[in-house]
């Protein structure tokens, strides 16, 4: 998706999944290009993700975005 979007005259960035088992995953999102992670209930909005996720971005200063449908 970031080569398809290279030629674009805009400025276009991409969140990555949230959900994790464990850091690492999101960590490998962040370090292939994400500018954030998006956790979303529909998706497995656990609260082991929701720590990972929060933890993670915390500790990379990396945005997180949490959609919540009530």
């Amino acid at each position: 998706m970031l080569e398809a979007a290279e030629g674009l005259p805009i400025n276009v960035g991409f969140t990555g999944k949230g959900q994790a088992t464990n850091p690492t995953a999101l960590i490998e999102q962040i370090n292939a290009g994400a500018i954030g992670l998006k956790v979303h209930e529909d998706w497995g909005a656990t609260p082991s993700a929701l720590s990972h996720a929060l933890d993670v971005a915390d500790e990379l200063m990396f945005k997180l975005h949490y959609m919540q449908i009530l």
